[in-house]
């Protein structure tokens, strides 16, 4: 019996956060606050958040400006942020052939 409440308390406790995160019509991410020069300087995170732009939000340009950023600090040798702003660059339809 213990082991029961135990897993629904933990449970009530997942949903109550979920339920946080949901805004009636609002954004996950407020994108337009964001500081992305910084975010582009931690890798991880400036990952996830390209790709949630990209797949997501989508909203290529704001991902494009953030995978610039991150190209610029890798130095232009690492291929996931190469990859991100050909598909930024796809998107956007900056390439009219």
């Amino acid at each position: 019996m213990k082991n029961k409440r135990k897993m629904t308390v933990f449970f009530r406790y997942i949903r109550l956060g979920t339920a946080s995160l949901e805004k009636a019509g609002g954004q996950f991410i407020m994108v337009d606050k964001l500081n992305l020069k910084n975010i582009a300087k931690k890798n991880s995170i400036s990952r996830a958040l390209c790709d949630y732009l990209l797949y997501v939000e989508h909203n290529p340009k704001k991902a494009l400006e953030l995978a610039a950023e991150a190209t610029v600090l890798a130095n232009f040798d690492d291929w996931w942020w190469k990859e991100r702003l050909g598909k930024c660059y796809y998107q956007v339809d900056i390439f009219e052939f």
